[in-house]
């Protein structure tokens, strides 16, 4: 069965997706949170924030690998006496 499909003008929507697709490339590459949000002309990050939190996430759990890692570092050096 072949359901009909509305056809909507490119622009319109050609430039909401790549914004959002530029918002999460971006906070997954970094960028901080502020940024992003008056790029988009948010006016609030609380804002961005709550549209884009998968990209936050991603970046929450970086960060833990990043202080597990430093973790492990201090106790292997306190294990050696290296200061």
């Amino acid at each position: 069965m072949r359901v009909p499909v509305r056809i909507i003008d490119p622009t319109l929507v050609t430039g909401l997706d790549e914004s959002g697709d530029d918002a999460s490339l971006l906070l997954e590459e970094g960028v901080d949170l502020a940024t992003v949000s008056e790029r988009l002309g948010h006016s609030s990050i609380a804002t961005t924030a709550a549209i884009y939190s998968h990209a936050i996430r991603g970046k929450d759990r970086a960060a833990a690998q990043v202080w597990d890692d430093l973790m492990q570092q201090s106790r292997a050096e306190k294990s050696t006496g290296v200061n």
